[in-house]
């Protein structure tokens, strides 16, 4: 059997080795090649690329996760309990982050009050000495609910000054 079997192999290994290559392309004009299925070659930059039904522009984080930052904050004004302030605690950091991945996407400094409304929100929310504890109290939730509002304000401001 494996007599049989040689000759075979032998045969199917010398076509596979014979050289015979796929006859070579003249590569394309210059003007023809183009690094995105969408453009054209004589196109040139990402204005003359757009290209209806594609997404060209960026989307930023923080408008996203205000809705949800601003229920969970109504929901602690309804019912402040440790498990509503934790999960506030997370939307909020969560929120504050993108807001600053944000501004830093499109090459803003802050001007302090940004930075100054997220020190005092992290006093606010973190327990301790002047920050909420198990059970908010009804002021404490009110000068929270003032800041997060105002942070959003600014952040608003600052990036409807590139959108423009």
């Amino acid at each position: 059997m494996i007599r049989r079997m040689l000759p075979l192999l032998g045969l199917a290994l010398a076509a596979a080795c014979r050289g015979d290559t796929p006859p070579q392309r003249d590569p394309p004009p210059e003007g023809a090649r183009t690094g995105s299925p969408y453009s054209s070659g004589s196109e040139t930059g990402a204005v003359q690329q757009q290209r209806e039904g594609t997404n060209t522009g960026v989307e930023f984080e923080a408008p996203r996760r205000i809705p949800g930052v601003l229920a969970a904050l109504d929901q602690i004004k309804r019912q402040p309990d440790q498990r509503n302030l934790t999960a506030f605690r997370g939307d909020l950091a969560t929120l504050e982050d993108a807001m600053r991945n944000d501004l830093t996407r499109v090459g803003l400094a802050d001007t302090g009050e940004f930075h100054a409304l997220t020190d005092s929100l992290a006093r606010d929310v973190g327990g301790g000495p002047g920050g909420l504890s198990d059970a908010a109290k009804p002021g404490e939730v009110s000068r929270m609910d003032a800041r997060v509002r105002r942070l959003i304000e600014v952040h608003d401001q600052m990036m409807s000054s590139v959108r423009r």
